[in-house]
């Protein structure tokens, strides 16, 4: 399928990816006719001339997992998830997959610093009543957000928090992994689909038999592992997962909708039952150089959030919203209160926000509440502080120069 001169390929892709990290990208891309593409604070920036044939590369990540069969199987799905090892420690989640230009190569780099829950900016309000959830050890904690949100930092700092204050069995679900738990006073099994089981679904009813207390699934992807996941968290076990949901309050109905129709009534039932936090998070573009802030919406289930769960009703999702502008004291905080709130800290441009923001009248609202003018002109000075090189590295501003081995911007700036 592919060439073999695979060997000298190997030191040029771990070059590229090393690259990465010494830029502080969070992702690297490589496909045949374009540059090599690394996104630094949310912006894309390219690096090289434009690449020849990549299959090369694909032998080599194949090579660097060690995997099996390797080849036929990307030939036979068409795509791949793997996690990838460098010699360096450097730990990344690559995406193999092909397109009408060949084969796309997609790594996102994973940290291995794995941060305490108090450093990824959850109010403390907020990280209280995610320790107490925690503590408990029982009911399901939800981790939403798009792609590239930090749902997998968020969920590693869940489960660092219970290995290092706990006595627990834990069993961990991921496609693939990508954080590595060193066991401290817990006991962490770590299981990849693909690798180590066919499915979340089939993984998870494994795992309710490994007498688990708690249970991290990396996605609920479907009805089967959404059902079982349910009856995980209602039977006494903590269960940790994420699904792609842009607000807390849209989650649940989410997870409703997903279900058959017969099955609507029991979910409900045992959401409200075992539902303990939802946060729906995004990752903000700050007013600093290739940095970015979290910025989240959080509630934490109460009598009043129960029942409006149970009972499904057409406004459930507005009046979720209502409790959550009330809860403040339990921790809750809506996704426009909490960009109003690093908006008013400097951490983040008020047209920022409003790009952010699920609703922009609320947004607006919370603006007035913490008394900013979005309007007010920016004076040319605090722009520059504000923006500096935003989104890019310090070589970026020469590499919009052009010249060989600078980062330019995507669309060739």
């Amino acid at each position: 399928m592919f060439f073999r001169d695979v060997e000298k390929r190997l030191p040029e892709l771990t070059e590229i990816l090393e690259k990465a990290a010494e830029l502080g990208a969070s992702d690297v891309m490589l496909r045949r006719g374009l540059p090599i593409f690394y996104k630094v604070g949310g912006t894309w920036y390219h690096f090289s001339d434009p690449l020849g044939d990549v299959n090369e590369y694909v032998l080599a990540i194949g090579k660097l997992v060690g995997y099996e069969g390797f080849e036929e199987r990307l030939d036979r799905e068409k795509e791949l998830d793997l996690s990838l090892s460098l010699p360096s420690g450097l730990r990344l989640r690559v995406n193999v997959s092909y397109t009408s230009d060949g084969p796309l190569i997609v790594g996102r780099l994973i940290r291995q610093d794995i941060r305490f829950l108090e450093d990824l900016g959850f109010l403390e309000a907020s990280a209280k009543a995610l320790i107490a959830a925690l503590s408990k050890r029982r009911g399901m904690i939800l981790v939403t957000g798009v792609t590239g949100s930090g749902k997998s930092t968020t969920l590693a700092a869940l489960i660092h928090w219970l290995n290092r204050n706990t006595s627990s069995n834990i069993v961990v679900i991921e496609d693939p992994i990508e954080y590595v738990f060193v066991p401290e006073r817990s006991a962490i099994h770590q299981r990849e689909v693909g690798s180590h089981t066919h499915s979340f679904a089939r993984a998870l009813r494994s795992a309710m038999r490994q007498a688990p207390d708690v249970i991290m699934v990396g996605e609920m992807r479907d009805g089967e592992t959404i059902k079982t996941a349910l009856t995980a968290a209602e039977t006494g076990h903590l269960v940790i997962s994420t699904l792609h949901t842009k607000s807390a309050a849209e989650s649940v109905t989410r997870i409703v909708d997903v279900l058959p129709a017969e099955d609507k009534p029991q979910a409900r039932q045992q959401l409200a039952s075992s539902l303990s936090i939802v946060i729906s998070q995004k990752l903000v573009p700050a007013t600093g150089k290739g940095k970015l802030v979290l910025a989240y919406e959080m509630f934490v289930k109460n009598d009043a959030v129960r029942n409006l769960i149970a009972k499904g009703e057409d406004t459930m999702e507005s009046q979720i919203r209502e409790q959550i502008r009330t809860g403040k004291q339990e921790g809750m905080v809506l996704l426009e209160e909490r960009l109003a709130q690093l908006v008013k800290e400097g951490l983040v441009l008020p047209e920022t926000a409003m790009v952010y923001a699920n609703r922009l009248e609320e947004l607006h609202t919370q603006f007035r509440n913490y008394g900013i003018d979005p309007t007010r002109p920016i004076l040319r000075e605090e722009r520059r502080l504000a923006e500096g090189t935003a989104s890019s590295p310090d070589s970026a501003e020469e590499g919009r120069e052009g010249g060989e081995g600078k980062l330019r911007l995507f669309g060739g700036r």
